[in-house]
Order: C-alpha cells, then sequence, then structure tokens
C-alpha cells in the first residue's frame, strides 16, 4: 500500500475517481493478490463520531474558525422531502453526535480522514504484513486483498 494510506482513498483534488480504484485492484490481482474482499461499512457516512472526526480534523487544521465551521455544517438541520412532497426537518446528527451530511461537498473529505484511521490501525497491527494484504479504499468502500491461502478473518 505504500507509505501513505491516504494514496488509497478517494482523493478528488488528486483526481481520482472509483474507476481509477477499480483499475488498481485488477493491477493488484495480476501481481500476486488473487483473492478480493469487498467490504462496505453499512451507514458508515451515518455513523462517523463527531468529537472523534473533529480530533483528527484538530491535528490537521491549525485555523479555529474554519473547525468551527466544520462543527456547525456536522451539526447543522438536514431538510428532506418524501415521496408525498413533505419535508421534513431532522437534527438527528446533532442530536446523536454521529453522522456526517451525504452529498456535500466536504463529506468525501470528512469521510476519507475518519477512514485513515482505519487504514493506519491495519497497518499498525501488522494485518497488512501478516497477510500479506493490500487495502484499496474509495470513499467508504474498500478491498482488502491478500495472497493466496493466508487466512482472513
Amino acid at each position: 500500500m505504500g507509505e501513505n494510506p491516504t494514496r488509497q482513498m478517494l482523493q478528488p483534488e488528486a483526481g481520482r475517481n472509483a474507476q481509477q480504484a477499480v483499475n488498481e485492484v485488477q493491477d493488484t490481482l495480476y501481481h500476486g493478490h488473487p483473492e478480493v474482499v469487498d467490504a462496505d461499512v453499512a451507514d458508515y457516512f451515518g455513523s462517523i463520531p463527531h468529537a472523534e472526526l473533529m480530533r483528527s480534523l484538530a491535528r490537521r487544521i491549525v485555523d479555529g474558525r474554519v473547525l468551527h465551521l466544520i462543527k456547525m455544517w456536522l451539526e447543522c438541520a438536514v431538510e428532506d422531502t418524501d415521496d408525498k412532497g413533505r419535508k421534513r426537518r431532522t437534527t438527528e446528527a446533532k442530536d446523536s453526535g454521529r453522522g456526517i451530511p451525504q452529498g456535500s461537498p466536504i463529506s468525501p473529505l470528512q469521510a476519507n480522514l475518519y477512514m485513515r484511521r482505519f487504514v493506519l490501525g491495519w497497518k499498525k497491527l501488522g494485518l497488512e504484513e501478516s497477510l500479506g494484504s493490500r487495502i484499496v479504499t474509495y470513499a467508504d468502500d474498500r478491498a482488502p486483498r491478500r495472497r493466496e491461502g493466508v487466512f482472513m478473518n
């Protein structure tokens, strides 16, 4: 996976797209990782804890005004329209302290910063080496790949 785990993630500023993630998986299939495990985190965007995300962001952003703006973004009310055209407002994310708005321009970046913790943990625990595995992530999807015959649970 290289030294920079964020290289494997959605990076709009670098122009990475879903096809590039698929190409990377395909490339590693041909280079010694013939097995793919496709994993999807259920309700990933809705499950990200605000406090931990803000701690991750604070390690990278020094301007308190920007952090405050992001916190306000996380806690703002969300308006939905149901199938009958009725509008509904919810403050569920603020009330629960979890979740980032899907579809907002900043959500992929927030999700990737939080996902980076998983990727770093995978490496720190030595799973990359002990399982002969690599992780390719794109947004909230990941595809751990391992060398044939190595058990993964």
